[in-house]
This record gives structure tokens, C-alpha cells and sequence, in this order.
């Protein structure tokens, strides 16, 4: 990543400069996707804001990748099921 130096020079060369003005003017504003209700993370995740971005994390007792989290339970009991179904499985 960028040291402080290299970060302050990054950013020298990306100032948006006003055509009537010799001064540079830059700002950064970042967007609350969980406050603001534009993420997609599951109903069953928590929505954490980064700078730029959001992480999805599945909430207890949930798997998942946090945009998709079930029911550990229910998962369970859906594989129990699948074994009981299949005859392959009880070799």
C-alpha cells in the first residue's frame, strides 16, 4: 500500500482542478451503503460501512457469505434429510 508520502503525491496528481481557478479543490465522501439501505447483505447479516465500501457478515447462528446466510439449524436438519434420502449415502 501507500506510505504517507507517496499517498500525499497520489492524490497531488488526481486534484480535480476548476477551469476558472489555479486552485486545486479535491473532497472524499463516503457513502453509509448500510444506512442508507444500498448494500445487499441478507437479512440475516449485519452490514459493517468501510471507508468506500460495506462488509456483509452472516449474525449468529447463521453460515454463509453474508449476502446469502441460512439457518445453521435448518441446514443441518436439510442434510440429515438428504442422507436419510439417498440410499448411496448409507453404505
Amino acid at each position: 500500500m501507500f506510505g504517507v508520502s507517496a499517498y500525499a503525491r497520489f492524490l497531488a496528481r488526481n486534484l480535480v482542478t476548476r477551469p476558472q481557478s489555479s486552485v486545486k479543490e479535491f473532497f472524499f465522501v463516503d457513502v453509509n451503503e448500510c444506512q442508507d439501505g444500498l448494500h445487499n447483505c441478507s437479512e440475516q447479516a449485519e452490514c459493517v460501512n468501510t471507508n468506500g465500501s460495506y462488509l456483509c457478515s452472516c449474525l449468529p447462528g447463521y453460515t454463509g457469505t453474508g449476502k446469502e446466510c441460512i439457518d445453521m439449524l435448518m441446514l443441518t436438519f436439510l442434510t440429515n434429510m438428504l442422507v436419510a434420502l439417498n440410499p448411496m449415502t448409507q453404505m
